[in-house]
């Protein structure tokens, strides 16, 4: 994949509904890498792979235009793309007709992703306990990335530099000590929350809801990791679940700290 292989991919995406721009595609070309099917002069196919240091990578942005199904090119971006992750456990996120194909490279599902988006309906600012301040993020934090590092034992420096220029983000502190960060950005639609990172479910709820309320009337997207109580908070907020995805992994993943979480991904792509 070359950069000028990013508006025929943002146009193979939108012709199956995906929200992703081509904004969107240029941001996932500078963290990662892709590979293209070309037919007849034509991009017909995409998938893209994301390096998380040398033992995890995520893949995503896997699309076969309609003309080319049932024609084993998907199978084939996979594989091609797996022989260059050799070494690497790999992890994404498969639709339902993803599915059989991933079972079939021998990735098994692991978990759930649950995605809400919508409207943002008007919500009340989070309640803070004693103790716990909401402030936004400045270049001296380098809490986050330690968090997000930590909380998906894989090397988060590449994506959260990215991110920071094209992203606000929200830090929870207790008695001054990081609990957890969020982050918002424009994507698709509307805007995305995420990725969620915190100690404790309490924590993201309270950085999801403290961006809901400034997103307050917009389209908004949170894509959550799993959790299903979570899921059902965001419910009852008026912010709906819609399809979600089959988490799935190949190779042994990496241990993940104890202490903190991934609530809400960055994208589907980048976990």
């Amino acid at each position: 994949m070359e950069r000028e292989d990013l508006g025929p991919a943002a146009l193979l995406s939108a012709k199956i509904n995906w929200p992703h721009r081509k904004l969107d595609w240029d941001f996932l070309f500078s963290v990662g890498e892709g590979l293209v099917a070309v037919v007849n002069g034509q991009v017909q196919g995409t998938v893209m792979a994301f390096r998380h240091g040398p033992g995890l990578a995520t893949l995503g942005m896997v699309i076969v235009d309609d003309t080319q199904q049932g024609k084993g090119l998907g199978r084939r971006l996979m594989q091609e793309m797996m022989v260059r992750l050799d070494g690497s456990a790999i992890l994404l996120q498969a639709t339902k007709s993803g599915v059989p194909l991933y079972r079939k490279l021998g990735f098994e599902e692991v978990g759930e992703l649950y995605q809400h988006q919508g409207p943002v309906p008007a919500v009340e600012p989070p309640a803070l306990a004693s103790g716990e301040t909401i402030r936004h993020a400045s270049a001296a934090d380098h809490f986050p990335e330690d968090f997000y590092s930590r909380a998906s034992g894989s090397d988060k420096a590449k994506v959260m530099t990215a991110l920071v220029p094209n992203a606000q983000c929200a830090m929870l502190l207790r008695d001054g000590m990081p609990a957890g960060f969020a982050m918002l950005r424009e994507f698709g639609r509307g805007w995305c929350i995420g990725p969620v990172v915190a100690m404790d479910r309490p924590a993201a709820q309270i950085l999801i809801q403290h961006w809901l309320v400034q997103c307050a009337g917009k389209f908004a997207r949170v894509d959550l990791a799993g959790d299903e109580s979570l899921s059902r908070w965001l419910n009852g907020l008026g912010m709906p679940r819609m399809d979600g995805a089959r988490t799935m992994a190949f190779g042994s993943m990496p241990a993940v700290a104890a202490d903190v979480s991934v609530f809400g991904l960055a994208a589907h792509a980048l976990g």
